[in-house]
């Protein structure tokens, strides 16, 4: 009997000695995960940053997209792209003096056109530039051939947890289109679309009312604020197959609003499904 007791504490203190050992290695490696994940946030947002900073540097007399490392390209859904592209290029130089870029918080309000240029040099997916004023959304949008490879690729194609805003690659017409999507992620340090459940306080939607998009074509988008809705990731309007009067009424949103309607759509942390979506409208 005592033989089979100490059997029993022997097998008790082994289990729990392996237990312990395992519970240490996931600690471990959580914690392991989670310093990788931060550094690559600092330096996805690093090169964000930089590529920013692109706008003021594009007005030195050194040549901005000379100094950028280019990558090579997913390829383009859209000719027009392209043709904007040449069309800054062959442009003829300014001869009036320019005047100096405003000091802003994040992000230069709108885009000049030899900005434009550098940030398509850089990656020719570039369609525009989106930015909520006041506040640190300020990022490149890109348009693929998938949904896929900008989740978990940065601006310039580095690998990178925060990936880059991109639109639905079905949306081939891009800001034109009637009705299309942009997603990003909802990054824990606050970057990429974290900004976008703030609002879900009506507060915040009534001091932020407006989404900039500067497209590639150097055109100021002035989008309004709709509503903000969370969903899941099987949510209809993920089919793309557009909006009616009837859906727009079915959410509140006044049928006037058909036409130009633009998604913002995040993940929420709590469900891996869920999502955020942002119903925008752009100024006519």
């Amino acid at each position: 009997m005592l033989q089979r007791r100490g059997c029993v504490y022997l097998l008790y203190r082994t289990s729990y000695r392996t237990l312990l050992v395992v519970g240490c290695l996931f600690f471990i490696v959580g914690l392991w995960s989670l310093s990788s994940v931060q550094q690559g946030s600092l330096t996805a947002q690093a090169e964000y940053q930089g590529l920013r900073e692109l706008q003021s540097s594009t007005r030195s007399n050194e040549s901005a997209v000379g100094r950028v490392n280019t990558i090579t390209p997913v390829p383009l859904l859209a000719e027009r792209q392209a043709a904007a592209v040449t069309a800054i290029a062959v442009e003829e130089p300014q001869t009036e003096p320019q005047p100096a870029p405003q000091p802003l918080p994040y992000a230069p309000l709108s885009w000049d056109r030899e900005g434009l240029a550098a940030l398509a040099a850089i990656n020719s997916n570039f369609i525009g530039w989106l930015y909520i004023p006041r506040t640190q959304l300020s990022y490149p949008v890109v348009l693929a051939c998938d949904n896929d490879y900008y989740l978990n690729h940065s601006f310039r194609g580095n690998i990178s947890a925060a990936g880059t805003i991109f639109m639905d690659y079905r949306s081939a017409a891009g800001f034109a289109s009637d009705f299309t999507i942009l997603y990003g992620h909802n990054m824990l340090d606050g970057s990429m679309f974290a900004t976008l459940v703030n609002y879900l306080n009506t507060a915040f939607l009534q001091e932020h009312p407006e989404v900039w998009v500067t497209t590639l074509e150097g055109e100021l988008l002035v989008y309004r604020v709709l509503k903000a809705r969370v969903t899941d990731a099987w949510d209809g309007v993920y089919a793309l197959e557009g909006l009616t009067a009837e859906a727009l009424s079915n959410l509140g949103i006044a049928e006037d609003a058909l036409g130009r309607v633009l998604l913002l759509s995040t993940c929420l942390g709590w469900n891996a499904d869920a999502r955020l979506l942002i119903y925008l409208h752009v100024h006519e």
